[in-house]
């Protein structure tokens, strides 16, 4: 009752201009904690249609592998729920028995042994596949160890136990050389974030900027760091 409860009142949020920018950077997949489907709808007025024959729903509770691709021409997006979404209210992660759960599937998945096979084979584990160069997107899982990773407008409160989990896990295998990691994960925080020294300790790059001082400013604050993200992604590519 209360997730249905939850998904009823998402459904009247409105996108913004941020949804917009976010939707036209270079970004090729986005991973988000979020709901509702604002992107999906962004994506739609700019001309992309949801391929439903890749995208995958399959999912009923845990969101290891729900994603919603879009295309438009030869150009691909893919959008991870990773804590559920508002078609599907059981799938809506509130409490901590549903994200130990949700940890208990993203460790079987980096160790090989979750059980769902894909394309009619076994999923490997996280270091096999980097050591045999398997880079395929299974999972957004994947992404934390094989893509460079942006992450902004997202607080990394400390119940959000499954990315802690995951950059500790990514950062032993660094330390342990178990498999060649060369990706890189940003974070894009206001100066006075707390979690900035922990984060660092994480192995992730920290991009500070100035602490809006009026809540008019928090959009432009957001703009201009969408924008360095895109520069970025960019100028990587060439």
């Amino acid at each position: 009752m209360i997730k249905k409860n939850i998904s009823d009142e998402i459904q009247k949020i409105k996108p913004n201009d941020l949804h917009s920018i976010l939707a036209e950077t270079e970004a090729t997949h986005y991973i988000t904690t979020n709901y509702d489907y604002l992107l999906e709808d962004e994506l739609s007025k700019q001309g992309f249609k949801l391929n439903k024959e890749v995208s995958d729903s399959s999912e009923k509770i845990y969101s290891i592998r729900r994603k919603n691709v879009f295309v438009s021409n030869e150009d691909k997006k893919t959008i991870w729920h990773i804590h559920g979404d508002i078609n599907l209210p059981q799938s809506i992660m509130l409490g901590y028995d549903h994200y130990c759960g949700s940890i208990g599937k993203t460790t079987s998945y980096v160790k090989g042994s979750y059980k769902v096979s894909y394309n009619n084979r076994k999923i490997e584990s996280i270091i096999n596949r980097i050591n045999n160069k398997d880079n395929e997107t299974i999972s957004w899982i994947d992404l934390m160890f094989m893509s460079n990773v942006h992450i902004v407008a997202f607080g990394m409160d400390y119940a959000e136990q499954d990315v802690w989990w995951l950059l500790n896990k990514r950062l032993r295998f660094i330390k342990e050389e178990k498999a060649k990691i060369c990706n890189k994960i940003f974070y894009y925080c206001t100066e006075d974030d707390n979690k900035r020294e922990i984060l660092e300790s994480f192995g992730v790059e920290v991009k500070p900027y100035p602490t809006p001082t009026k809540n008019n400013e928090w959009i432009s604050f957001y703009k201009t760091i969408l924008n360095d993200i895109s520069d970025n992604m960019k100028n990587n590519s060439k």
